[in-house]
């Protein structure tokens, strides 16, 4: 696998690559977040749109990160996710966000997710009460 970050310039040639899926991972959000957010944050270079590719150059994943400052720690905040071979795409994730210097991975997502990667801990959970 192999991480491709997309110049913002780029990003319309890009997108449709993961805009259908990134739908439905914004509607896991509750909708805090959605896909034309993500698209303009993007063409103005506030957040990163990467493409991960297999060996064949074929993508297979398209999320957007941030890098923010939690306490002391840089971490790569991935706002939204969507494609196959995630557990592969998410070590060469890991191997990019480090030489950029973050010292961890983080996102929101279901409990699906812990199965996928048991080794990453609950930081938080999104609750929501209707009135």
């Amino acid at each position: 696998m192999k991480i491709n970050p997309v110049h913002p310039t780029n990003v319309d040639h890009f997108w449709p690559l993961i805009q259908g899926g990134l739908k439905k991972a914004c509607d896991r959000t509750g909708n805090r977040i959605t896909p034309d957010y993500l698209y303009s944050t993007c063409v103005t270079g506030e957040k990163t749109y990467l493409v991960a590719t297999d060996d064949s150059n074929t993508p297979v994943m398209g999320c957007v990160v941030t890098f923010e400052t939690w306490g002391s720690d840089r971490v790569c905040y991935i706002n939204a996710t969507h494609g196959s071979h995630m557990r592969e795409s998410m070590q060469s994730l890991k191997d990019w966000a480090e030489r950029h210097g973050a010292t961890s991975i983080t996102w929101d997502g279901t409990e699906g997710y812990k199965k996928t990667f048991p080794e990453a801990t609950i930081v938080s959970q999104t609750y929501k009460m209707e009135i």
